[in-house]
């Protein structure tokens, strides 16, 4: 996913995840909102310049994992679970 100057808004969360899972996010001057189901833990390898990544998910370390990589530069990401609570809280 690339927000250059705009955002995207990914409701994931009827989604099913693949064994090793990976997403590409790059946020630039913009920002990303993503939502998936409360049962995937998400674990992060994005870098932020000038701006933030904020990537929740299950605590369980038997759950299945997503991956994040990518950068956001004078931009946001959040990852967050569906019924979770919204940005800022």
């Amino acid at each position: 996913m690339l927000a250059w100057f705009g955002g995207i808004e990914a409701d994931l969360s009827g989604a099913e995840l693949a064994p090793g899972a990976r997403l590409s996010v790059h946020a630039l001057f913009g920002g990303i909102e993503v939502t998936t189901p409360s049962s995937w833990r998400i674990e992060s390898e994005a870098k932020a310049v000038m701006g933030g990544i904020d990537a929740r998910g299950a605590d369980d370390p038997a759950a299945p994992v997503l991956t994040l990589d990518g950068m956001a530069v004078f931009g946001g990401i959040e990852v967050r679970p569906a019924g979770g609570p919204p940005r800022g809280d």
